[in-house]
């Protein structure tokens, strides 16, 4: 979506909705005679950087989640390369190189096979091919494997260090945005959390969450998690969340949230969900009660 697009929908939305900052979630200072609306960006890049820079100045707040390990060793994060080379490389070119490495590694075809199914249903928004893609490299590889099979598509599509500075969200324009409290967490390395141990998703948590108070001189309160879903995501993830000191935690489970707020297992809506995004799900006139009608199930703590 161009930034203009997004100023459209959201015009749409604010016709239903009071536009909140992270703040106002993080103390709950929320309007009680109508729905609130907090816009997020997942992953700290210009691209979001420009964005919320636009929406301030036409009064409409929003939050950037920065997943902190580009700062601490200046290499773009495995999730990021593998998007630039999706946006980049010919498709038929990646699932070439995909069965290569499948057969040069001794991996089990029957990864690839269970991606094409799960894949879809987690990357809702994606083509079917792409998500598979995605799921596969995310969460069928090990580590060690999914780095080196990423890492060798995105070198030879980029330069590394021109791509990192051209693509994420500087140090001095985390601090710019964190003065207004619109900067939060999106871990470290932004692995799925519930795949690691616990020890190592806490870990996770909270080298990001201790980074970015470093750099803001900020509390940092809330934490949007990798993925956000599916096998990514689990109760325990939640309590170990609370236990680095967060006190909102971020999904991408759909649905509004009601009662005591913030908790740490919050949902969301994906913007190509509402109205004028790319496969809206709501008639933009009766979308406070559509909204309602379209939750997903969610484990509480």
């Amino acid at each position: 979506m161009t930034l203009e697009e997004v100023c459209s929908q959201l015009a749409l939305i604010g016709r239903h909705c009071e536009f909140v900052s992270l703040t106002d979630v993080e103390n709950n200072h929320l309007p009680s005679d109508c729905l609130s609306c907090l816009v997020t960006f997942d992953d700290g890049l210009q691209e979001q950087f420009y964005a919320h820079e636009l929406l301030k100045g036409r009064g409409i707040p929003s939050a950037i989640f920065v997943p902190t390990m580009y700062l601490e060793t200046g290499k773009a994060i495995g999730v990021h390369k593998l998007h630039a080379v999706i946006e980049a490389l010919d498709l038929s070119l990646i699932k070439k190189r995909i069965a290569l490495f499948i057969q040069e590694r001794n991996i089990r075809p029957k990864f690839y096979d269970d991606a094409c199914i799960k894949g879809p249903a987690l990357y809702k928004n994606d083509p079917a091919d792409i998500a598979s893609i995605k799921f596969f490299v995310n969460f069928s590889l090990t580590a060690p494997q999914r780095d080196a099979l990423v890492s060798a598509l995105f070198d030879y599509a980029f330069v590394e260090s021109v791509w990192v500075t051209d693509n994420y969200i500087t140090p001095a324009q985390i601090q710019d945005t964190a003065a207004t409290g619109s900067v939060s967490a999106h871990g470290h390395t932004h692995e799925p959390l519930a795949l690691l141990s616990r020890t190592a998703a806490r870990n996770d948590m909270l080298r990001s969450k201790k980074l970015l108070e470093q750099l803001t001189n900020r509390q940092i309160n809330t934490i949007s998690y990798p993925y956000g879903r599916g096998d990514a995501l689990a109760d325990w993830v939640y309590i170990e969340a609370e236990a680095c000191g967060f006190v909102c935690g971020l999904t991408t489970h759909r649905g509004i949230n009601r009662g005591m707020l913030p908790t740490l297992n919050m949902r969301r809506y994906d913007c190509n969900e509402l109205p004028g995004g790319s496969r809206p799900l709501f008639d933009a006139d009766r979308l406070q009660d559509q909204l309602c009608a379209l939750e997903e199930p969610l484990a509480g703590l």
